[in-house]
């Protein structure tokens, strides 16, 4: 599990906890619709074009106005988009999908979710880029795209100890529209991205059978995610000492102490020399486990998917085909992990009552 390490922003010098609530404050203000100067922000984002990558930019004239061309036959304009890969999506759904996105999520994630939108600049951490495709907190295996639900509950709950905010206090439709506009962006980005590269390999944008080959395969790669997602091996267990016992001594056997320490802290000399980036080319860290503060959720499933699955498009790997002959160790190593970091002390109650 990795984290954003703070003594590498240039914020470093200011206090944390003065920052985060502040900046908090103010984004969630704005997530659950009490938005100061809306139509100022609804102005600064809106465009009746998507931004193109720099990858497009770079590319030939010639080359540049074909894709870009392409790139407005398959995935349309924020006014009226398209879902690539299915023609036939609700053209209106995903419009005002879009006009939502672009109230709550823009100003940090920016019209085409590159993570470049108008406060992205001044915050510590930049934004998600969605452009990739990669989502690190999913119900699915490391390297496949996450399932709707997926981005609706991390919508729903925000991430914690960062600045991406809850909108749980958004009725339930609008999340599932959020969660169809960052797919809809995250698709777009790949096909962006693929035509970039075709163009840049073989000298010249793809033709019409090849595009329609690279929509295709974009479509199975969130099509097929459903059958992916990572149902426990077996029943969650009553958490007990002995499993947090034995939850420690597969933390140390599995290799888990190599990075986040043998107390959970990360405090390992290969951990704190930095050199670690995730695939958006920011320097992460193993997170400290005792902090109570897990990003991707401290319920049991979500550390659960975090061992066997990883962390996607990061240094965090999947232990899978180490675990998945012994699936009781999984649990084991959930009762450690909430263990160490405070999230469930019933194993400890239940041993004391004994």
């Amino acid at each position: 599990m990795v984290s954003d390490p703070r003594s590498t922003n240039p914020w470093s010098h200011i206090s944390y906890s003065l920052i985060v609530p502040g900046l908090l404050w103010l984004i969630t203000s704005w997530s659950g619709g009490c938005r100061p100067n809306e139509s100022i922000v609804e102005t600064s984002i809106a465009t009746d074009i998507f931004p193109l990558q720099a990858g497009v930019q770079q590319l030939p004239p010639d080359a540049a106005k074909v894709v870009a061309r392409q790139m407005h036959e398959l995935a349309g304009t924020p006014d009226e988009p398209r879902l690539v890969g299915v023609p036939g999506f609700d053209s209106q759904r995903l419009a005002s999908s879009l006009r939502l996105y672009r109230r709550h999520c823009g100003s940090c994630h920016g019209t085409s979710g590159g993570g470049d939108g108008l406060w992205s600049a001044m915050l510590p951490v930049a934004p998600r880029d969605f452009r990739k495709g990669v989502f690190k907190f999913q119900s699915t295996p490391y390297g496949a795209r996450p399932i709707r639900e997926d981005l609706r509950r991390t919508i729903t709950r925000g991430i914690e100890a960062s600045l991406m905010p809850g909108f749980h206090r958004l009725p339930p439709d609008e999340r599932e529209q959020l969660a169809i506009a960052v797919e809809l962006l995250a698709r777009r980005g790949e096909l962006e991205t693929r035509l970039v590269l075709e163009a840049e390999t073989s000298g010249d944008p793809p033709d019409d059978e090849e595009l329609q080959e690279i929509a295709n395969d974009i479509r199975t790669a969130w099509s097929d995610a459903g059958a992916l997602v990572l149902v426990p091996l077996t029943h969650q267990p009553e958490f007990t000492a002995e499993m947090v016992e034995r939850g420690r001594l597969k933390f140390l056997q599995k290799g888990c102490a190599k990075c986040h320490g043998e107390d959970g802290r990360g405090q390992t000399e290969q951990n704190l020399q930095g050199g670690l980036r995730d695939i958006w080319g920011h320097p992460v860290q193993a997170a400290d486990l005792t902090s109570g503060r897990l990003k991707g959720g401290s319920e049991p499933i979500d550390i659960y998917r975090r061992i066997l699955g990883g962390i996607n498009g990061t240094p965090m790997p999947s232990f899978r085909a180490i675990l998945w002959a012994e699936p009781e160790s999984v649990w084991d190593l959930v009762a450690w992990v909430r263990h160490v970091g405070r999230h469930d002390r019933s194993a400890e109650r239940k041993t004391a009552e004994e």
